[in-house]
């Protein structure tokens, strides 16, 4: 694995606008536009700003991953919907119909349950990680012996448009872009075109399984964060590996790209919110007692938020400097 940086990032650059004690979550978004966000923690789902009053909702499923329609009207609490006009949880898609396609008839749909997925930018489409689990029931015998982990590309009336992979290796974080689909494949990306389904290419770099992945605003870069704390950025047209580098020391959790710039934050286990270059300098860090479990920038880019996971839970706000001020 790569040593770290030996860069310094500077202290001040960083500025701390909020921070919002005792909100939990393992997923962050922003919204289209303002300062709005959303903050997930399991079936518990968060919307504020950088004041103190949220609104606090209990999602019907435990959400996998957080995004927002292109409108801001809606929070994707994948595999739910929350519509703020109507205050009101959304019908879930019927998945399990599309989790079950194509295998023998002794799969039931209640015997494949959603682990990872995400909508597509404007929220037409949908990638489903679906996984196998045997009968919970003393006894049981299952007569199922197909591939046990499933990644399904859904179209707008949530039929399947393709399976993109079925195998037995864990399938754990799934990005999707306007071209692209991606997920972590045991310890390896696979990356698919959207529009054909045909595989572009596997990507073998990383000794422990990618936990988030990221397209950059373009698509033109596919990032990962594995569990050792070490970053690839990998080139979708072409499939080389641009760079890497240790971006946390023990565990990585959470990845996102500057919307405009050529900048990517990360967060680990080592409390560490850090700011990076597309080449691997660190540019600026915030410490933490605690883990960062999830980061995001506002659509300007001018904020950044991210989750610690510490006593009490916090969501805490930066703004991020100018590029004038960057190293």
């Amino acid at each position: 694995m790569p040593s770290m940086p030996s860069a310094s990032p500077r202290g001040s650059a960083l500025t701390l606008l909020a921070d919002l004690p005792n909100r939990a979550g393992t997923l962050l978004a922003f919204a289209p536009q303002g300062s709005r966000w959303a903050l997930a923690d399991g079936r518990s789902v968060r919307v504020g700003d950088d004041g103190p009053e949220d609104l606090q909702l209990t999602a019907p499923e435990p959400a996998v991953n957080l995004a927002w329609s292109p409108d801001g009207q809606r929070v994707l609490a994948f595999p739910h919907t929350y519509d703020l006009a109507s205050q009101s949880w959304l019908p879930r898609p019927n998945l399990g119909p599309a989790m079950i396609s194509g295998l023998d008839a002794s799969a039931t749909a209640e015997q494949f349950g959603v682990v990872a997925g995400a909508f597509s930018p404007k929220g037409r489409e949908l990638v489903v990680a679906a996984r196998f689990s045997p009968s919970r029931d003393l006894g049981a015998e299952d007569e199922y012996r197909g591939p046990s982990e499933r990644l399904l590309l859904l179209g707008e009336d949530h039929a399947v448009r393709g399976v993109l992979h079925a195998g037995a290796q864990e399938l754990r974080a799934v990005a999707m872009s306007e071209r692209y689909v991606a997920a972590a494949v045991g310890t390896k990306i696979f990356l698919w075109d959207r529009q054909t389904l045909r595989k572009l290419g596997e990507f073998a770099h990383h000794r422990t399984t990618p936990r988030a992945l990221a397209f950059d605003a373009k698509g033109e870069l596919l990032g990962a964060l594995a569990a050792d704390g070490e970053v690839s950025l990998w080139d979708t047209a072409t499939g080389a590996l641009v760079t890497s580098f240790a971006a946390h020391q023990g565990d990585g959790y959470c990845l996102a790209f500057h919307p405009t710039r050529d900048l990517l934050a990360t967060g680990g286990q080592d409390g560490k919110l850090r700011l990076w270059s597309r080449t691997g300098r660190l540019q600026h860090e915030a410490a933490h007692d605690g883990w960062i479990r999830a980061v995001a920038f506002d659509a300007s880019g001018a904020r950044l938020g991210a989750a610690v996971h510490a006593r009490p839970p916090r969501l805490v706000i930066y703004g991020v400097p100018p590029a004038a001020d960057s190293p």
